[in-house]
C-alpha cells in the first residue's frame, strides 16, 4: 500500500542523509569515503540520494570508514517499537516467548547480554 511505500522511502532517505551528514562531519568527499569503504563513488552517491540501499557488508564498511557505530547511521531510519504501542506489545511478547524457550541455564546469561 502507498503509506507503507512512503514510510520505506522516508527511512531510505534518512539513512542516506545520515551517511552524507557523518561523511561531511568527518570532512570527507564521496570519493574519499567510497575508497575507504571499498565501494564505487557512484554507488555511494546513489545511497546518499536514496536511490539504492547498501547491503549489510557495505553498510558496515561505511560505518567503519566513518569511525562511528552503525546505530548512528540508522538513527531515525529504523522505526522504534516505542512509536506504536501495538508494536511495542508485540515486540515484548516475542521477547518473552524467546526467553521462555531457553533452557533454565541459558536464561540468566541471555538477560545479562540484553542488559549490556
Amino acid at each position: 500500500d502507498n503509506c507503507m511505500i512512503e514510510a520505506y522511502k522516508k527511512r531510505y532517505r534518512t539513512l542516506g542523509l545520515n551517511i552524507a551528514y557523518y561523511r561531511r562531519q568527518k570532512g570527507l568527499t564521496q570519493e574519499q569515503l567510497a575508497e575507504m569503504a571499498n565501494m564505487s563513488t557512484g554507488f555511494l552517491g546513489e545511497v546518499e540520494r536514496e536511490e539504492k540501499l547498501p547491503g549489510l557488508e557495505i553498510f558496515v564498511s561505511i560505518a567503519i570508514a566513518l569511525d562511528i557505530s552503525t546505530d548512528y547511521i540508522l538513527r531515525d531510519s529504523v522505526p522504534s517499537a516505542a512509536a506504536s504501542p501495538a508494536c511495542a506489545a508485540a515486540s515484548q511478547q516475542r521477547r518473552c516467548k524467546s526467553y521462555e524457550a531457553l533452557r533454565p541455564t541459558q536464561g540468566p546469561a541471555a538477560l545479562r547480554a540484553v542488559r549490556r
